[in-house]
């Protein structure tokens, strides 16, 4: 059997690495969450990569609910159906009718 090096690739010098990591999210969550997220991606980006930290770029897609499918339907659809199912702590009748937004 024939063994054949395999060429490692160059390294990518410090001032030319420019990441970008780009992440999509359901939309709703708070401003603070999406600042320490975008803080704590980048900061270990630094830290793993050895990037340069003005090179870095961290993009936030937030998603409406309504335009994100999974299973064949949106997470809102998903959500409405999980609000009619939740049982109210207090034992009240669930307000929310059939359509799941709050039509009867």
């Amino acid at each position: 059997m024939r063994r054949f090096a395999v060429p490692r690739p160059a390294a990518i010098p410090r001032s030319t690495a420019m990441p970008i990591i780009d992440v999509s999210l359901l939309s709703g969550r708070r401003r603070e969450d999406l600042q320490r997220l975008i803080h704590a991606l980048h900061e270990t980006t630094v830290r793993v990569l050895d990037a340069p930290p003005e090179s870095i770029k961290v993009l936030i897609r937030e998603i409406p609910a309504e335009h994100w499918g999974s299973g064949g339907i949106t997470m809102a659809e998903k959500r409405a159906a999980a609000q009619r199912h939740r049982p109210d702590p207090a034992g009240r009748p669930n307000p929310v009718g059939e359509s799941g937004d709050g039509a009867r």
